[in-house]
């Protein structure tokens, strides 16, 4: 009956492999059912009889099995509950963070409630300086995949696409939010339609040259095109970005925006010296954090927000971190809520085994 589950655990770790044979087969059999004699499972799994009592051992302390004295070896009832991890970034706590990291522990509560879902915690806490064939990943979330804790995973943060690649090869349904799109079962922001739409509001309110400070080296082609496509004037000195294909981790955003801005006046400076003409009068932000550290800089050095320059940034609905500006900027709003829905949409899609057109999603920006 089990002769499918029931393979020989040949040229693999004795434990680790038995206990994947003897997960898949209680998940066979079904929560509350009783599993085949022990005599029967070492000899369809070609292991000694003390080898599967460590197995049972350890699925029993994972929740998988229970023991009854005198009867035998049982499913849990537990099992039909899915077991989700959800791994952070390290800013989740930092002030003026977004709402989305709230709004995706809220779904987290309510869907535990309603489908007893059970969900577990982990902070991407990736070292940043590894050893060679160490796995890049933080040591509490591989003990768990190692010993099939997880039915499926959401990574709101990920460290490095090495990382992702790792996670991804662990055999259960894995779903991220990305920067960029990096393929499957993933969700971003569709920044081309962001960037087209920054240009268009800045060109609406009268600006003759725009730059941009984007957060990701990809942005500056777009950019270049959606100017050109707007009839205005293309000048790559105004474009700064990321030199290379990395996304700057969330923390350094700040910085990185009042770093762009201080470039932009030496180059003003130095322009003007050239008898060339200065600031652009617009400026296209692809990321809120970046916004906020530019306009900071920008708003020290004396130039007024809307009036002596104006900005079109990126914006996360429900956030603070632009509130000092709200009123003089022109922001493309993206909804956290549907990055949320959309996340939740594609794991279901992998844990019910549907194929989808389209399993890596583009939310759309607004103008607000």
């Amino acid at each position: 009956m089990y002769s499918d589950v029931l393979q020989p655990i040949l040229h693999r770790p004795k434990l680790p492999a038995l206990c994947s044979s003897l997960m898949r087969l209680a998940k066979k059999i079904g929560p509350g059912e009783k599993f085949p004699p022990m005599m029967e499972l070492t000899k369809g799994l070609g292991v000694a009889m003390a080898t599967l009592d460590q197995g049972f051992s350890r699925l029993e302390s994972q929740g998988v099995v229970e023991r009854r004295q005198g009867s035998g070896i049982y499913v849990s009832r537990s099992i039909a509950r899915r077991r989700i991890g959800m791994v952070f970034g390290s800013n989740v706590f930092s002030a003026g963070v977004s709402p989305f990291y709230q709004m995706l522990l809220g779904r987290c509560e309510s869907r535990s409630a309603l489908l007893e879902e059970r969900f577990s915690f982990y902070i991407d806490m990736e070292a940043r300086h590894r050893s060679s064939g160490e796995i890049p990943a933080h040591a509490d979330l591989v003990e768990a995949l190692l010993n099939h804790k997880l039915d499926g995973l959401l990574l709101a943060a990920r460290a490095s696409e090495e990382q992702e690649t790792w996670l991804r090869r662990q055999g259960i349904p894995v779903v991220s939010f990305a920067v960029r799109d990096t393929g499957p079962w993933c969700v971003t922001v569709h920044y081309e339609e962001l960037i087209r739409l920054g240009v268009q509001s800045l060109r609406d309110a009268g600006c003759h040259t725009i730059g941009l400070l984007g957060i990701l080296a990809e942005h500056g082609p777009v950019f270049l095109k959606a100017l050109g496509d707007s009839g205005l004037p293309v000048d790559p000195a105004w474009v700064l970005c990321p030199k290379n294909g990395d996304h700057p981790p969330a923390d350094t955003h700040d910085q990185l925006g009042r770093d762009y801005a201080l470039q932009l006046f030496t180059q003003d400076k130095a322009r003007r010296k050239a008898n060339k003409s200065g600031m652009p009068d617009g400026i296209l932000i692809t990321d809120d954090l970046l916004a906020r550290g530019a306009c900071t800089v920008l708003e020290a050095a004396g130039r007024s927000i809307g009036k002596d320059i104006k900005v079109a940034t990126h914006a996360t609905k429900g956030a603070r971190v632009l509130s000092p500006w709200e009123r003089d900027l022109a922001r493309i709003v993206v909804d956290p809520e549907q990055i949320v829905d959309a996340m939740f949409a594609l794991l279901e899609a992998q844990l019910e085994h549907r194929e989808l057109e389209h399993n890596c999603v583009l939310i759309s920006p607004q103008l607000a």
